[in-house]
């Protein structure tokens, strides 16, 4: 298990792979946002990311990477992804709460995802990280 600590405000972590699996659990403490950089993302075999609803996880990418949710994983609190050139697949019972920017998304077996709206610009280190434009579908 992971326990991160946003106490001091909002943590920015850069990694190339991050995988939570085996029942494991990535707890975020405090009331900060965790921004967490990735090339590829994957939770699965029954781990969860216990979070607040008081504060955001962000998980952002900018590469074709692939972001997995499955087997059972929950993603509670408000969870976001934003990763407009990744691959995100949900399946296998997995619940999350949050939302979904990305290239292409796949839901398959029994996933819940309770939408929780994206905010339209998140700033971090005095500039903007990430700022949505008008949809259309």
């Amino acid at each position: 298990n992971l326990t991160i600590d946003t106490s001091n405000g909002t943590l920015t972590l850069y990694v190339n792979d991050f995988e939570v699996t085996g029942g494991s659990a990535l707890n975020i403490k405090g009331n900060g946002a965790l921004i967490l950089f990735v090339n590829n993302f994957s939770i699965r075999g029954g781990s969860v990311i216990n979070n607040s609803e008081n504060n955001n996880i962000f998980i952002l990418s900018n590469t074709s990477g692939n972001i997995h949710v499955s087997g059972g994983a929950n993603l509670n609190g408000n969870v976001y992804v934003y990763a407009p050139s990744s691959s995100v697949s949900l399946s296998g019972s997995t619940q999350w709460t949050g939302g979904v920017v990305a290239g292409s998304v796949s839901i398959s077996g029994g996933v819940s995802l309770k939408p929780a709206f994206l905010p339209t610009q998140f700033q971090g280190s005095g500039s903007s990280i990430y700022s949505l434009g008008s949809w259309s579908y």
